[in-house]
């Protein structure tokens, strides 16, 4: 039997931002990472070997958790970056494990129909497979190797930016390993890789592969991103984070270790009946069941929300913090809101090298975001905090619906300094408040714009859906018959946009920004009277609604 081989060391410097926090092999397509995409297309193998080098702690730990009943061989490279480091390098690093027959497939050739019968089908056979490029598929053939076939035999193996339109996809079958590895010796093959070793078998056949699809590009990863694009799968990926699906498991994934035990940690300060059990945990990942069922949609089920509020109510949300110091709360307050937000906003404009201006965003003159930020009473905030049991990141989306009740995941590591006991419950109720004013599913289809009139004028327009405004005037209503304040969840949903925004990928990351400082703009003119409040639940900025 083969086993299969994935380099995975490299930076990915081709897909530029995606892969500043994760390997390449980690980025997500559909509802699981490239890579398990690879091992997926070659189910029937059980034995893998996966050779790490960049962000490689953090590959192993996603796959030890994916993939439990697979026999997993991990490999580091001690060079992946720089000179003498390259495909061949690292290849020749798992020389000893693969001294048999085996399948090599680069971690980002992805396929809509898995080429596991090709391969594995004939007895004996090196094999390497090809895609034949057609107008309208936009690969550059310049960025590819391409061979040139004669009666189904590779004739030759060009290099990049020579020959014909016949893709090599970097997917082969080595049977003649012998041969393969007294090649793979040279010094040549340590930057040009494995090709060399193929180059030097006596007898190679071409396979055709129709449904191939590499996203090693920024442009050709989101071209598969929506070809696996499933409609009912609507989170959207932060740089850092993601959430994937295996089978009946559920894995967390994080680049941060501390953000993994932090979560950890708060599960078990979190309601146990509303909460999945923790399966397996590493540095960085957690694994909990799959909850049958489908996250809260308020347009289908309009009076659950009710049911969940006052679950939450009971459960959480009315259990205060009486052990913590009232101070160190204060300074925790202080610590979340104003300091978090004056750096996640900095973050903001260095990366997209934006100055800080007033704008005219739908027509209303906002001022600089600074300006903004200063008038906000920060103190008041921090002093009224709600201190009691929280969920952290209570949006629909993280609201499972299973038969008459419901399960809540993703919930928040920490509320600052690693601070497990409690949060502010009004930033739970802020959650909730943003997931019905941006749908991710309406995110999700792109139902929203960004139209720049001039340097200092932007239109931005949201989809909105009728349904989600009549739940906002309910949460806005439950919210005031439970004594909370409407214009601090208000306050609280505008910097959340505005935090949040340097966490997601460009432009929704502009709308969001963009968002927020039009939505603190109209807070910081309105009316504080509760009742007036209510009746303004219109306030979300600009929507069409459906």
């Amino acid at each position: 039997m083969h086993k299969l081989v994935i380099p995975s060391a490299g930076l990915g410097t081709r897909i530029g931002p995606y892969s500043k926090f994760k390997n390449k092999g980690l980025l997500t397509i559909g509802q699981r990472p490239a890579i398990s995409h690879v091992i997926d297309s070659f189910r029937s193998i059980n034995e893998i070997v996966v050779i790490l080098g960049y962000q490689g702690d953090a590959l192993r730990d996603a796959l030890i958790s994916l993939y439990p009943h697979k026999e997993l061989s991990f490999i580091e490279v001690d060079l992946f970056s720089g000179p003498g480091s390259g495909l061949g390098h690292s290849l020749c690093a798992a020389r000893d494990l693969l001294q048999c027959p085996f399948i090599f497939s680069p971690n980002d050739a992805i396929f809509i129909n898995s080429p596991e019968k090709d391969f594995l089908l004939p007895k004996s056979a090196n094999l390497l497979g090809y895609y034949r490029s057609k107008d309208g598929d936009n690969y550059r053939l310049e960025e590819f190797r391409t061979i040139e076939i004669d009666n189904s035999k590779v004739a030759k193996i060009l290099p990049k930016g020579r020959g014909s339109n016949l893709i090599y996809t970097g997917v082969c079958r080595v049977d003649d390993y012998s041969t393969f590895w007294d090649a793979m010796s040279s010094d040549l093959a340590i930057e040009a890789g494995e090709v060399i070793g193929l180059a030097s078998l006596d007898q190679l056949d071409g396979i055709e592969l129709d449904s191939w699809n590499d996203c090693g590009t920024l442009e050709s990863l989101e071209h598969v991103r929506n070809l696996f694009r499933d409609p009912s799968h609507t989170i959207l990926e932060k740089e850092n984070e993601a959430i994937w699906f295996s089978s009946s498991r559920v894995v967390k994934f994080s680049s941060s270790s501390d953000f993994i035990r932090g979560r950890v940690e708060r599960h078990s300060r979190l309601p146990k009946s509303l909460v999945p059990v923790i399966l397996d945990v590493t540095d960085h990942t957690y694994v909990y069941s799959h909850v049958p069922g489908s996250t809260l949609d308020v347009h289908k089920e309009p009076l659950i929300l009710f049911e969940i509020l006052d679950k939450m109510y009971e459960l959480a949300w009315s259990i205060p913090d009486t052990k913590t110091d009232s101070q160190y709360l204060k300074s925790l307050g202080l610590a979340f809101y104003r300091d978090k937000t004056l750096e996640r906003c900095k973050e903001y404009q260095i990366r997209y090298e934006e100055t800080d201006r007033p704008l005219i965003i739908n027509g209303s003159r906002v001022t600089s975001l600074e300006d903004a930020l200063c008038r906000i009473d920060w103190v008041d905030l921090a002093d009224n905090c709600r201190w009691a049991g929280y969920h952290g990141d209570f949006h629909p989306d993280n609201i499972i619906i299973n038969g008459s009740g419901f399960y809540l995941i993703d919930w928040r590591q920490d509320f600052g300094s690693n601070f497990y006991e409690s949060g502010d419950v009004y930033y739970d109720l802020a959650k909730f408040n943003h997931g019905l004013e941006i749908n991710h599913r309406l995110i999700s289809d792109g139902s929203f714009k960004v139209d720049w009139k001039n340097r200092d004028e932007v239109r931005i327009d949201l989809l909105q859906r009728m349904s989600l405004l009549n739940a906002k005037r309910d949460l806005y209503y439950w919210i005031t018959s439970k004594h909370f304040l409407p214009h601090r969840v208000d306050l609280i949903t505008s910097l959340i946009y505005l935090n949040i925004a340097v966490l997601h990928e460009y432009p929704y990351s502009q709308f969001l920004h963009l968002f927020g400082r039009l939505s603190l703009h109209r807070y910081l003119a309105a009316d504080r009277d509760v009742a007036d409040t209510i009746s303004k639940v219109d306030r979300i900025g600009p929507s069409s609604i459906v």
